[in-house]
């Protein structure tokens, strides 16, 4: 019985090892888009817009002026970005989505879906969608 014990025991610690593993890779691979999104918005919350602006696809910028981005990032409160949290992430080749919140320095919630694309090594935004059905 104490060897059946051990055994089990044994194998509970190699499946909990694999499935930390698992999350661990996972975590890994879509960690880029979602610090792509979080840079983004970074910039946001420290007044460079522009710098954003200029950070997203030229796709995404050929859909908005810099204008008309810069008073939308405004109105959904984004110029006060404190920190995100994103709920799901998936990455798929050189396309990414991260779904979640942003957090605004008054302690607001903004909820979030973000898509990405990686250029030359980075991930750059290529669409936002808002609570408000703003997107872009």
């Amino acid at each position: 019985m104490k060897k059946f014990l051990q055994a089990l025991g044994l194998a509970v610690l190699i499946i909990i090892g694999s499935c930390a593993t698992c999350v661990g890779v996972a975590w890994h691979f879509t960690n880029g888009a979602s610090l792509g999104a979080d840079g983004f918005l970074a910039l946001l919350g420290t007044a460079h817009s522009h710098e954003a602006y200029q950070g997203a696809t030229a796709a995404f910028r050929a859909r908005e002026t810099e204008a008309a981005f810069t008073a939308r990032m405004k109105s959904l409160g984004l110029e006060q970005f404190q920190k995100s949290s994103w709920l799901s992430r998936n990455v798929e080749n050189d396309h990414g989505e991260v779904s979640g919140q942003a957090t605004l320095r008054d302690g607001r919630a903004v909820p979030l879906q973000m898509k990405l694309e990686r250029d030359h090594g980075l991930w750059r935004v290529d669409a936002i969608d808002s609570p408000k059905g703003d997107s872009l």
